[in-house]
C-alpha cells in the first residue's frame, strides 16, 4: 500500500519542524489521518455479524481484514478496537479515539443485531427441530425370465439424510449394484428408493434396512423369490 500526501510533499504549511526534513506535531497528525484513510480504502473486507455459539448463545463481532489476512477487530465487551498485527496498532489507537462512535457501534450489536438472529432462530425454530419418521415400503417388479425388480422406498421423511442398505443373506450388498434416489415431496419431506435388479434362488433372503434420525429403532424387511408367488 502506497500513501501520499502532496500538501506535505510540496512543504507548504506549518507542518515542518525548524530543520526543514521532520514533521512536526501536526505534520505527524496528517500523515497518520492519511495513512488511516489509506488503510480504510484498502480493507478488502469488513466482517460483522453475530455468530451463534454451540452453547447457545450469541457472540456478535466486527473484524477487518487486510490482504486477506485479520488486521484489527473490535471487543464488544470493551467497545475498543485490538490489533490483530504490529502494522495495526497506530490504526486501532486513532479508531480508540472515538469513544462516542465505538459506544454506538457496540450499541447497535448488542440491541439490535444479538436480538435479530434470537428471532430468527426462534422462528426457524421448528424447521431446526422438524423430525418426520418414513413410512418404508418393500415392493418387485417382475422384469423378464424370472428377474425382478426389487425396490425398498422411504416416504415422507424429514430431514433429509436417511441410511438405506440392502443385504444378502446377511452380508451387505455393493452399492455400485444399487440405483438410489431421492425426491421432494409436496408437503416438504422427500422420498428416498434402492432398488436393484435380481434373478434370485429360492433360499437367497434379501433384507432392507432404514435408519433414519426420526425413528427410534431402525426398520429391517426380508424379501426373496417366494414372496412373488
Amino acid at each position: 500500500m502506497a500513501v501520499r500526501h502532496f500538501e506535505l510533499e510540496a512543504g507548504v504549511g506549518n507542518y515542518w519542524r525548524s530543520d526543514g526534513v521532520h514533521l512536526n506535531d501536526i505534520g505527524l497528525d496528517l500523515w497518520m489521518l492519511a495513512i488511516q484513510e489509506g488503510v480504510e480504502r484498502a480493507m478488502a473486507v469488513a466482517l460483522y455479524g453475530c455468530t451463534l455459539r454451540d452453547n447457545g448463545t450469541v457472540l456478535a463481532s466486527l473484524s477487518h481484514h487486510l490482504d486477506g489476512k485479520p488486521f484489527m477487530s473490535l471487543n464488544m465487551e470493551s467497545a475498543r478496537f485490538i490489533a490483530e498485527t504490529p502494522d495495526a496498532q497506530k490504526i486501532a489507537q486513532r479508531f480508540n479515539f472515538n469513544e462516542s462512535e465505538l459506544q454506538e457501534i457496540r450499541k447497535m450489536f448488542v440491541n439490535t443485531c444479538i436480538p435479530h438472529i434470537t428471532e430468527l432462530l426462534s422462528l426457524g425454530n421448528c424447521t431446526f427441530s422438524r423430525k418426520e419418521a418414513p413410512v418404508v415400503k418393500v415392493t418387485h417388479v417382475p422384469v423378464d425370465n424370472g428377474t425382478f425388480v426389487v425396490r425398498c422406498r422411504a416416504y415422507g421423511h424429514y430431514p433429509k439424510d436417511i441410511s438405506i442398505f440392502w443385504y444378502k443373506n446377511g452380508e451387505q450388498m455393493s452399492s455400485e449394484m444399487m440405483e438410489r434416489t431421492t425426491l421432494p415431496l409436496l408437503d416438504l419431506t422427500y422420498l428416498t428408493s434402492l432398488s436393484f435388479n435380481v434373478t434370485s434362488m429360492a433360499d437367497d433372503v434379501y433384507t432392507c434396512r432404514v435408519n433414519h434420525s426420526s425413528m427410534l429403532r431402525d426398520f429391517a424387511q426380508d424379501w426373496n423369490s417366494l414372496s412373488t408367488n
